[in-house]
């Protein structure tokens, strides 16, 4: 089952007054439990296409699926509480709160949703497991390394359990050894948790991870392409990393 559908996407900025366009007639799929890939070079449209997806910008023509629901037609507020509800993010600088701890940075996403507090924090409690960071959910950001802040990352991203992860360049500042523990981190949680995961990258090393790579060029989606290798090669699971 599709998790999350784009058809016929495109999107122009004004600039100098007139238009530029950066997606034209750009369409994807992305299946429940499914790791996809955007790959292209800088100015190619990804980032473009992968906010769409993730509800932080609009799109100018085409069409948006979340399972029934149309999004391009929400109004903002709704387009707001649909991502807090069903989105889960992960960025390149990985925008932890400097003043919280990493349990609070976890649970910060659960802050606007409807579960009780004792709800919150076994939540925060397993997904800190799940990722490995159990001993270090009372330290501060700053003592931590880079690849302990991104899984930190990872964590606060599934805390909600998310039909969807939007990862904007998540292993771009990482070390070959941490990255590939990111990678497998989320392989993992898309594989054994029906989440789906849709990431933007210049990032060789996420390929043989990915079930599908969509290669985008001057707005359009140019050509689709599997893994390079057996995923089974490095997959691992959430117990293992535990």
């Amino acid at each position: 089952m599709s998790t999350l559908v784009a058809r016929h996407v495109s999107k122009s900025y004004l600039s100098g007054g007139k238009p530029i366009s950066v997606l034209t007639d750009a369409s994807l799929s992305v299946d429940e439990g499914q790791f996809v890939t955007i790959l292209g070079p800088s100015g190619s449209g990804k980032s473009t296409l992968l906010n769409i997806c993730g509800l932080i910008e609009t799109l100018d023509g085409g069409e948006l699926i979340h399972k029934n629901t149309v999004l391009n037609k929400l109004t903002q507020r709704q387009r707001t509480d649909y991502r807090r509800q069903h989105l889960g993010f992960i960025f390149q600088s990985f925008n932890l709160v400097p003043v919280m701890t990493v349990a609070d940075n976890v649970a910060y996403p659960l802050m606007l949703l409807d579960w009780s507090e004792a709800d919150k924090k076994q939540r925060v409690r397993e997904v800190l497991k799940q990722v490995g960071l159990s001993d270090f959910a009372d330290k501060k950001p700053e003592q931590l390394s880079g690849g302990q802040s991104q899984r930190v990352a990872v964590a606060r991203a599934l805390v909600k359990r998310p039909s969807i992860i939007i990862a904007d360049e998540p292993t771009a500042s990482l070390d070959a050894e941490t990255a590939t523990q990111v990678i497998e981190q989320m392989k993992a949680l898309a594989t054994e948790q029906g989440t789906a995961c849709l990431i933007a990258t210049h990032d060789p090393r996420l390929l043989p991870y990915s079930d599908s790579v969509l290669h985008v060029d001057h707005g359009l989606i140019v050509r689709e392409s599997v893994t390079v290798k057996p995923v089974s090669e490095n997959h691992i699971t959430l117990g293992e990393l535990s």
